[in-house]
């Protein structure tokens, strides 16, 4: 689906439901040499960070995880390359190609596919053979049948080439879908709804679009409690609403995140929408499209095509990572230098550059963050 995988953003201390706050250098700390992060001794749950040397980072969520008391200031190695390069990608010493040898820098291709991996941007695996991916309203099986900006409406149990390309996001609420997960008290997500939710309406086996779903007041929503939830509006088609958990701030409280109608998440997909029909893509395999009921989150082209904009990485954080980039100036310039960066340029500009360093620090939180 086009929305993004909620993160589990919230960064925990050692008591159950409390946020860790993060405070820049303050009188009083004494700071060893290199340190850039640093636990009070008498409150497990604050922090205190200063800023590193240039072109260094300071890893400060081990510490908010009790991996040490302290942390040092280091040098990124190298620019963090994707896990592994699929085929007709480009491949070094760092990006292996998952099948095939990296001949002139580019992972070679299989005479005969069996997925989607096995053959080349732009195209798609059917009967062994590489076919160009399918345009709208084409019929397709998978998602990674359709074109990069469109996912396929097939049903469960649909057969092969049943399905129809459509636009992500371009299914008006109300509007039929073929399958959805949701039912006739539950809202599912759904990537080519615009509203990014589905239901089952009264009759069994018959699924709509759900309508919009936003917040409950302007953002930031601050959460009375750790235990508290944030419920959106309840929709006038399926009259349901969407409750989502509270997550933390870098600055010690919880927030509630955005919702798919809040002005935000709107601007995030429409950088999204631009962003799958660009031909910064032609060099990343069809597989980063994502698999069918898969969630799209840009990190999954963000390695393959390295080139964001600054608007395209703002409202990308903007979304991913909220409440954390709630915090303090001097906080997100440690922490979130990336964002940081970007927060402060008042119009966009490619950003090629920033994001080569700032994607080793995006890539260390995210990959960090998802295996906790």
């Amino acid at each position: 689906m086009l929305l993004v995988v909620v993160l589990c953003w919230a960064v925990l201390a050692a008591e159950a439901n409390t946020c860790v706050a993060y405070q820049c250098d303050s009188q009083g700390v004494t700071w060893p040499d290199n340190v850039c992060a640093m636990s009070d001794s008498t409150n497990s749950t604050q922090v205190y960070i200063r800023e590193c040397r240039a072109q260094q980072f300071c890893p400060a969520f081990q510490v908010a995880y009790g991996w040490s008391s302290s942390a040092s200031c280091l040098f990124p190695d190298a620019p963090m390359p994707a896990p592994a390069a699929y085929s007709g990608e480009r491949c070094d010493r760092l990006r292996i190609c998952i099948e095939g040898v990296c001949i002139g820098g580019i992972c070679t291709l299989p005479s005969i596919c069996v997925n989607v991996y096995d053959c080349g941007p732009g195209s798609f695996c059917s009967q062994g053979k590489c076919l160009l991916q399918v345009s709208m309203g084409g019929a397709c099986t998978f998602d990674t049948d359709c074109v990069n900006t469109a996912g396929c409406d097939i049903g469960v149990d649909g057969a092969a080439g049943t399905g129809v390309c459509i636009q992500y996001s371009g299914l008006n609420p109300g509007a039929t879908v073929q399958s959805c997960e949701g039912s006739a008290t539950f809202l599912a997500p759904h990537a080519l709804c615009s509203s990014g939710y589905c239901f089952e309406t009264q009759t069994p086996g018959q699924f709509k679009c759900s309508g919009l779903l936003s917040g409950p007041s302007s953002s930031p929503i601050r959460c009375p409690t750790a235990s508290s939830t944030c419920i959106s509006n309840m929709d006038y088609i399926s009259w349901l609403a969407l409750e989502q958990p509270c997550q933390c701030g870098l600055d010690g409280y919880f927030y509630c995140p955005f919702f798919p109608a809040d002005p935000e998440y709107m601007d995030y997909l429409a950088d999204v929408q631009t962003f799958l029909g660009s031909p910064t893509l032609i060099n990343c395999n069809t597989a980063r499209h994502g698999q069918q009921g898969s969630s799209f989150s840009m990190e999954n082209y963000f390695w393959c095509a390295q080139n964001l904009t600054t608007a395209e990485t703002y409202h990308y954080f903007r979304v991913a990572a909220y409440p954390m980039v709630l915090a303090d100036s001097c906080v997100l310039k440690v922490i979130m230098p990336a964002y940081y960066e970007v927060e402060k340029k008042e119009e966009p500009y490619p950003t090629h550059g920033l994001l080569l360093l700032g994607g080793v620090l995006l890539g260390g939180v995210l990959i960090y963050l998802l295996l906790h």
